[in-house]
């Protein structure tokens, strides 16, 4: 092409049209840390902050584009072939450098929102004290997917990429993904519920349906692992694990009942065995103060008529459920000997047989 007059004017119309979109994106820049950070550190929370963190560079680098897209729809003599070349190029940039923005601003509010304290009545109050840690990074990698997926389609809009096509593939490969991954998936979305729900957490005492009893030692994406009492580890898969019955030991109060069944003979005086059974009671939480609730009154109770004995249910409250195991062993060993002293009889199980006296024919009595 020749540089004649037309040609020199929009190629100094495009150079003044870059400087002044440059310049007023440095101006806007320079106001908003001079004017706006200092509005922004009167308030009490971070959030307007991280907000003008994360608008400041990108409106800067937004104006910037904008005049280069600006300046080649307006240029001429650089040829048909490179303006729209250059024009799609800007406009994907314009996009890219937005998701960026957008997924940085998301990504520092999730994490500003979930691990300071919030102001309001209890200042001490964090969101983390309802959700585990754990489930940030799993929703900010939700987050980053969704805005990169929704950022590429309209970053091959722009380029001239047809995405219909692109859509309806992406449609029939994510069906046949997620039928291939469909159990790690219900594994990882039932362990983002238990954490988001803290049903279960590390460190608490449980007892699945079927048997397994013991610590939470980690939730992981696909399985809970479980340690025993034997010391022993127990992965159980989380689809597996938020499907069943649980029961959480350390969820409200970590307080349990020392339960012991103990039966006495028909014969003896229930008013002394009662008496006895309270005594015992009240030596136990006098003795083991550092385990046993206090204030709470232990319980005697006469439960049933039994076959040999008449059921006796001793209770008294220990303050975690490793220590009502304690707590029994020592009711255990104390009501033996306490029974022994007093004359109190626990008797064998036993029948009693009535027979008719044609049936006692070859029945040897004992000598």
């Amino acid at each position: 092409f020749s540089w004649d007059y037309f040609t020199w004017y929009e190629a100094i119309e495009a150079v003044v049209t870059l400087i002044i979109f440059t310049l007023f994106g440095l101006v806007f820049s320079w106001a908003l840390s001079r004017y706006a950070h200092k509005w922004a550190s009167r308030t009490d929370n971070e959030y307007d902050d991280l907000i003008l963190n994360a608008i400041r560079p990108l409106v800067t680098r937004e104006l910037i584009l904008c005049g280069i897209l600006i300046t080649l729809q307006n240029t001429s003599f650089i040829g048909s072939v490179i303006t729209q070349a250059g024009t799609s190029l800007a406009q994907a940039s314009m996009i890219v450098v937005a998701i960026i923005g957008v997924q940085q601003l998301i990504t520092n509010l999730i994490e500003e929102f979930a691990t300071k304290p919030q102001s309001g009545p209890d200042e001490d109050f964090q969101v983390s004290d309802l959700i585990d840690a754990k489930v940030l990074p799993f929703w900010r990698r939700v987050f980053n997917v969704l805005i990169v997926s929704f950022g590429a389609l309209f970053v091959f809009q722009a380029i001239g990429v047809q995405i219909s096509p692109l859509l309806a593939g992406l449609g029939i490969g994510g069906l046949a993904v997620a039928l291939a991954i469909q159990p790690l998936l219900s594994n990882v979305i039932a362990s983002s519920f238990m954490l988001s729900d803290s049903s279960v957490r590390v460190g608490d005492l449980i007892e699945i349906e079927g048997g397994i009893f013991g610590t939470v030692d980690d939730i992981g994406w696909r399985a809970t692992r479980v340690r025993t009492f034997d010391n022993n580890i127990v992965m159980i898969p989380n689809a597996t694990l938020s499907n069943s019955t649980v029961t959480n030991f350390d969820s409200t109060d970590r307080a349990a009942d020392a339960r012991l069944m103990v039966g006495v003979a028909y014969e003896v005086d229930l008013e002394h065995v009662e008496s006895v059974c309270q005594s015992i009671l009240k030596e136990i939480q006098e003795d083991f103060p550092d385990i046993t609730v206090s204030g709470r009154d232990p319980v005697v109770l006469f439960t049933a008529f039994g076959d040999s004995n008449i059921d006796i249910l001793l209770k008294i409250r220990a303050k975690t459920l490793a220590d009502s195991y304690t707590i029994k062993h020592e009711l255990v060993k104390r009501t033996h000997g306490r029974f022994n002293k007093e004359g109190i009889v626990i008797n064998y199980p036993a029948r009693r047989l009535i027979l008719e006296e044609g049936d006692t024919g070859g029945l040897v009595r004992p000598v």
